[in-house]
């Protein structure tokens, strides 16, 4: 699995911060200004630390994508949209098992967990149309299968803009 974190720019006054910082490797949503970099929390903590990039980081305005619950149950409402299919979720400090109290886990069931205040998601699992898979931690960290097909691409491209910049960006 590869691992990105994504990152979107509200302003759009300023070229897109990959592209000024010569980035490769990047998912980039259709309109440029969320994407995907490739992600390893040391690699990332070093490529920050650098002044130049950081600078450029701030004067850009970039910012971490950070998922709430709210962020999340938009996700899993539109998840068709993206050609993707909800398979598991990890809340912080409790097991799924133990939340679902014999539920069975589908659609409604972690809805309505996602709506009491009292659980705080950490972590959606995903099958794409292809079954490869793709995780969203709150972070902002994204995970995918290698292999994925250039549809499948598209989908990740779409759902990079949707979490940066919300519904609005799908029509």
């Amino acid at each position: 699995m590869k691992y990105f974190k994504i990152l979107f720019q509200p302003n759009e006054k300023n070229p897109p911060f990959y592209k000024q910082v010569f980035l490769k490797d990047c998912i980039v949503s259709k309109k440029g200004y969320s994407f995907a970099i490739p992600y390893s929390p040391q690699d990332f903590n070093a490529f920050l630390m650098d002044d130049q990039i950081y600078n450029i980081f701030v004067y850009s305005t970039v910012k971490q994508l950070m998922l709430s619950n709210h962020k999340y149950l938009n996700l899993i409402l539109m998840q068709d949209r993206f050609n993707l299919s909800l398979v598991d979720c990890k809340f912080k400090n409790y097991e799924i098992e133990d939340l679902l109290e014999g539920e069975e886990f589908n659609l409604e069931s972690i809805e309505a967990l996602l709506q009491n205040q009292d659980y705080e998601i950490m972590q959606l699992f995903f099958r794409s149309k292809g079954n490869h898979m793709v995780t969203l931690k709150s972070n902002g960290v994204l995970g995918i299968d290698s292999g994925l097909s250039e549809e499948e691409y598209i989908d990740v491209k779409k759902l990079i803009e949707f979490i940066s910049f919300g519904p609005r960006m799908l029509v």
